[in-house]
């Protein structure tokens, strides 16, 4: 796994070099959709059993503090590569969910990706043998190559009388895609909107993510959710904040011909003490929530403990951030300078529902 990300980030690598123009150009570029089909890396979550190809690396359900690693050393290369990667190896989970042939019909190629939005904002009526699906979603990065979108729906059987959510999976062409993501920053994940209007869904293309309702009962898809999902998120903010923290170095040399001034060279060093030391307790934390989803013994508390840790992490990358962006003036301000890409880059990342403060004090 090093020896391939330490390729990746030579001067001489072309995953490195695209990473300047993918901001104006936003969007993915065909080398990097190349790379992410050839080592497989929307599948490091998928379950084994069920692909048609051999795995390059299998990381996620045997030992997925490696696979959040790997999310941040991709990071570290560009934002908008890890979210891409995090977003749709993410999405593998699903897969454990639904019975093993319709996984393999949607997850076993290479190419095989999903896009989707988790807000239920759409509205789903049952019908024999399946549902009829309508409605409006945002924010479904990656959609232009998808091949399968994912939505949740608010279930209209006909006699609840309590909202209940169903996750559905649809067909690209089912779905009309509006081109609208504007985001300040993480440009290139063409984060769109969709729609889609009565779409009919089998039954068997739909799943309700519970623990009773696994096919696959191994300790990776036993994690809570709300757990997996910051535990991937995180590694692409700690991957972006090195980035950046990098460039301010590479900056302030610049700026002052190597001799920075003091309260400077102490900022960045305040900067990377931070920064390792959150490094340090995340993965201890994560190590430790894995190793008891593996023993079987998960805590709700410490549970909530790792991703008031991501949050609050999350807002202390911000605050650094600020302070450092503050000294960069009008290289920091113009948008075709790498300062000011990873400035906006971190700042819509950590824009993330699951990210903000909001998500542990109201619910979406």
């Amino acid at each position: 796994m090093q020896s391939l990300i330490e390729k990746l980030s030579g001067p001489e690598s072309e995953i490195k070099f695209v990473a300047n123009r993918v901001d104006e150009d936003q969007k993915i570029p065909k080398v990097w959709l190349d790379h992410i089909y050839n080592h497989g890396l929307f599948h490091m979550f998928v379950p084994q059993n069920i692909l048609n190809f051999k795995m390059p690396m299998t990381l996620g359900d045997f030992y997925f503090p490696a696979a959040v690693s790997l999310i941040e050393q991709y990071a570290k290369i560009d934002g908008n590569l890890a979210w891409l990667i995090q977003i749709g190896a993410g999405a593998g989970v699903f897969a454990a969910y639904l019975e093993p042939n319709v996984a393999q019909y949607f997850f076993g190629r290479p190419e095989s990706v999903v896009a989707g939005s988790g807000y239920a904002t759409g509205r789903a009526i049952k019908e024999k043998d399946g549902y009829r699906v309508t409605g409006d979603w945002k924010y479904a990065s990656g959609i232009s190559y998808a091949s399968m979108v994912t939505a949740n729906c608010i279930l209209d059987d006909g006699h609840s009388t309590s909202p209940q959510i169903i996750s559905v999976i649809m067909d690209p062409s089912d779905v009309s895609v509006l081109p609208n993501w504007n985001g300040m920053g993480l440009r290139a994940t063409e984060s769109h909107s969709f729609s889609a209007k009565d779409v009919f869904v089998p039954k068997e293309h739909t799943f309700v993510m519970s623990s009773d309702n696994l096919r696959h009962k191994t300790p990776l898809y036993k994690l809570p959710f709300h757990y997996f999902a910051r535990a991937v998120f995180m590694p692409v903010m700690m991957g972006m904040m090195s980035d950046y923290l990098d460039n301010f170095k590479i900056w302030m040399e610049h700026k002052f011909s190597g001799q920075p001034l003091a309260e400077l060279a102490d900022l960045a060093k305040k900067t990377q003490v931070m920064m390792d030391n959150f490094k340090d307790v995340f993965y201890d934390k994560l190590e430790l929530l894995w190793a008891k989803s593996i023993s079987g013994n998960s805590n709700s508390e410490e549970e909530k403990s790792f991703y008031n840790l991501c949050i609050d992490g999350t807002s202390n990358y911000l605050d650094h951030l600020y302070e450092c962006h503050r000294y960069t003036g009008m290289e920091g301000a113009r948008m075709n300078t790498r300062l000011n890409q990873l400035f906006r880059n971190i700042v819509t990342g950590s824009s993330h529902y699951l990210l903000s403060p909001l998500s542990t004090k109201i619910s979406k």
